[in-house]
């Protein structure tokens, strides 16, 4: 019979999460009714249109024009652990940058750019607690700070007049401290200062001032407020990150009891601290000062219409979302000093299990979260639950992968869930984590193309690069990176010149029409890379569903520029073409011979 050429579809919206539930597609429908416009979901308008597409890929982003194969590009080297859990990207009100990674013992690292681009360990961490003894007058200590490094002392300060108190570091005289004046230690570490109050203090009037070690192991937010950037440690209290030292100081709060600190975030000029029971937000004059005034705005307390312990709280444009364990309930910024926020349950919104179930800030006015009702898009107004079938895919307990080395599938049948967590980079790209155990694989939803990627690459936490060269600077695809376990950071590189160790393609099912065999002629490739590996392969089934033995590689008998040219005599009830090395798809043109009844 004559020979038939076609060009494929590079175009769809999806990669299907498992390469069974892609069913049969067929190049001319004929009698095929799985795809009725007048009946089918306008929502997803390729969802099984019954054309030849691509079903499985890894290390492979859409372009506006079709598929890409992506690399790695290592840009901070590990440090030969395997404890690194999660970083953070801190930025100064001035531009200063700098990356937070914290382990699972609690170690924390830095890394900033005068340092070398490398992980930092940095250790010491003190945490203070202030205690008032007698206190005749209303006074009370202000703001009090302890640097790292220093011992577990206690320093006591006791009113010798209204005005000045002596202070005593483990029951030995250090000097006289002034009311309304900050107090620094003799080695520097701890700052005090005691501020007077409406009724004066009279002399033995005492406060107490307790040094003890701090920890990272509990969960760990930050926060940017009145210029000063801040980390949260669950039950331990805040630190405030220095950009001149790039050390860490802790920094007491006033009216909270820093071991009831679950997180913290920043909303509308005020700090934000919250427990599972409670969230306050601090003065508008003082982000440390929670103490509750109408004259400076501090307050909080319990949450209405919440329904169940707090999890997490997330800032946006016009206030914060609280997510408990059922449910999210929106604080919206009402611009009254007195009562700032107005709290209201947001209909439909899901609970929330883990703190790394949320974005931290999607476009400034939702997020994504993944809830008790699957992937959700949440504002202060509603919530919509969106992908759907990421939802299935993650809440199953199937897990499927390729192996690019014997050219094979396998899929294990789990008995929990995937582990998961989402997170939002720059602006447009939705990065889905995903894995057995522990990270391993990552789908990336580009919400500016709206279709789909996906990446293999042994993981612990994604997060937005933000050391890039002032060329690189305002490159948003540049921008994503993987913290692995041991410390090494790795951005996804889209760049021509940058060969892919291990980016695979499948396209198909490639049958004529649903009555008769294909035999697969000649598949012309554009475009590749010239100088690179890639092989493009063809699996032929003889029932439409199952592969049958290794693929047949195709010969490469034309090499021009970048394209390419691969011969082929297979023949199958369908075929589907798997390509693998470093590609840049954009046209991908097949023909074949139409053969007999099957």
């Amino acid at each position: 019979m004559a020979q038939v050429t076609i060009r494929a579809n590079l175009s769809s919206v999806q990669i299907p999460l498992l390469t069974e539930e892609f069913g049969r597609s067929v190049i001319v429908r004929q009698q095929d009714l799985n795809y009725v416009p007048t009946v089918t979901s306008k929502s997803d308008v390729d969802k099984d249109i019954g054309i030849p597409q691509i079903y499985y890929a890894h290390n492979v982003m859409p372009t506006y024009y079709g598929y890409r194969s992506i690399a790695f590009s290592t840009q901070i080297p590990g440090v030969g652990l395997s404890t690194f859990s999660q970083v953070f990207s801190l930025i100064s009100p001035t531009g200063l940058k700098a990356f937070l990674a914290i382990n699972t013992d609690g170690a924390v690292y830095n890394c900033y750019p005068s340092g070398g681009y490398v992980w930092n360990a940095i250790s010491g961490f003190k945490k203070l607690a202030v205690t008032e003894g007698t206190n005749t007058g209303t006074g009370y200590v202000g703001a009090a700070s302890i640097a790292a490094g220093g011992a577990n002392d206690t320093y006591t300060a006791t009113a010798l007049t209204a005005s000045t108190f002596q202070i005593k570091k483990n029951g030995v005289n250090e000097a006289v401290a002034t009311v309304a004046t900050e107090y620094t230690s003799a080695d520097s570490k701890l700052k005090i200062t005691i501020l007077a109050g409406d009724v004066d203090f009279i002399a033995g009037d005492i406060f107490t001032v307790v040094i003890s070690d701090a920890t990272f192991t509990g969960s760990v937010t930050t926060a940017t407020v009145g210029g000063v950037v801040l980390i949260g440690s669950e039950g331990q209290g805040v630190f405030e990150y220095d950009f001149t030292t790039n050390s860490l100081t802790y920094r007491a709060l006033v009216g909270v009891d820093s071991s009831s600190i679950l997180g913290i975030t920043s909303a509308n000029g005020y700090l934000i601290v919250y427990s599972i029971d409670a969230v306050l937000w601090s003065s508008v004059v003082d982000p440390l000062d929670f103490v509750p005034s109408l004259a400076t705005g501090a307050g909080g307390g319990s949450v209405e219409d919440a329904k169940g312990a707090i999890r997490r709280v997330v800032s946006l444009t016009s206030g914060f979302l609280v997510f408990t364990a059922a449910n999210a309930v929106a604080a919206q910024f009402s611009q009254n000093l007195r009562y700032p926020f107005t709290f209201r349950e947001i209909p439909n919104a899901g609970g929330l299990s883990d703190l790394s179930l949320i974005t931290d800030e999607a476009d400034s006015t939702s997020v994504y979260a993944f809830t008790s009702y699957g992937l959700q898009q949440i504002s202060t107004q509603k919530a919509s639950l969106v992908m759907p079938e990421l939802s299935d895919f993650l809440t199953g307990k199937r897990f499927e992968d390729f192996d690019s080395s014997s050219l094979s599938f396998y899929q294990t049948d789990l008995t929990s869930p995937l582990k998961k967590r989402v997170e939002f980079i720059s602006g447009r790209f939705l990065v889905i984590s995903y894995g057995m155990t522990s990270f391993t694989h990552a789908i990336i939803y580009d919400t500016a193309l709206q279709r789909f990627g996906k990446v293999k690459i042994p993981h612990v936490s994604v997060f937005q690069y933000g050391f890039l060269d002032a060329d690189d600077a305002d490159t948003a695809k540049k921008q994503i990176a993987f913290l692995q376990a041991d410390g090494t950071v790795k951005t996804v590189e889209f760049a021509s010149g940058f060969s892919s160790d291990d980016s695979v393609a499948l396209i198909g099912k490639f049958q004529y029409i649903r009555s008769r065999v294909l035999q697969l002629e000649e598949v012309e490739v554009e475009t590749v890379e010239v100088d690179t590996d890639f092989t493009c392969y063809d699996y032929a089934t003889r029932d439409g569903k199952t592969f049958s033995g290794a693929p047949a590689q195709g010969f490469e008998s034309v090499a021009n520029g970048q394209t390419k040219l691969y011969r082929f005599h297979k023949t199958g009830m369908n075929h589907s073409l798997l390509f693998k090395g470093t590609f840049k798809l954009n046209s991908l043109q097949l023909t074949f011979t139409v053969g007999g009844d099957r």
